[in-house]
């Protein structure tokens, strides 16, 4: 059974895009897509969720179609396990909010850094490393 969740990009001025994954859905899977997307969009602290929009879609459309796609929201789906919002903080950190609708309850709100260090896997967070130039990196679990 799949993990299907929306995800809402949010412009400054209050401009949504809203994309739909069919599966992966859940706060571990959305945490590497996310750091996926950031290889196709602009560099930040330049922002636009028309185009961050557009880079999740690149970075995690499988060869063939489906899975991931542009929905006019979370209200149009009635089988949604989580909603995320994305958008851009004022300091031009890129904030995360995660709600698992099956819970009813909001799982995480702050940076996508601290998202992706609370639910990222070991690649997830090498690749936030990579692509996001840091004095203080996330750090990577060593292998036992």
């Amino acid at each position: 059974m799949s993990t299907r969740a929306v995800l809402t990009v949010e412009e400054k001025d209050g401009t949504v895009f809203s994309i739909y994954k069919h599966g992966d859905g859940y706060p571990e899977g959305m945490a590497l897509m996310m750091v996926e997307a950031l290889q196709f969009a602009w560099t930040l602290p330049r922002f636009e969720a028309m185009d961050w929009s557009a880079a999740f879609i690149a970075a995690n459309k499988p060869v063939g179609g489906g899975s991931v796609y542009i929905t006019s929201g979370a209200d149009y789906h009635s089988d949604l396990d989580y909603a995320y919002k994305i958008g851009q903080a004022k300091n031009g950190q890129l904030i995360v909010a995660c709600v698992s609708l099956i819970e009813e309850r909001l799982m995480f709100y702050g940076r996508l850094k601290e998202f992706v260090s609370q639910y990222g896997n070991t690649y997830a967070k090498e690749l936030w490393n990579e692509l996001v130039p840091s004095k203080n990196p996330l750090t990577v679990a060593s292998a036992a």
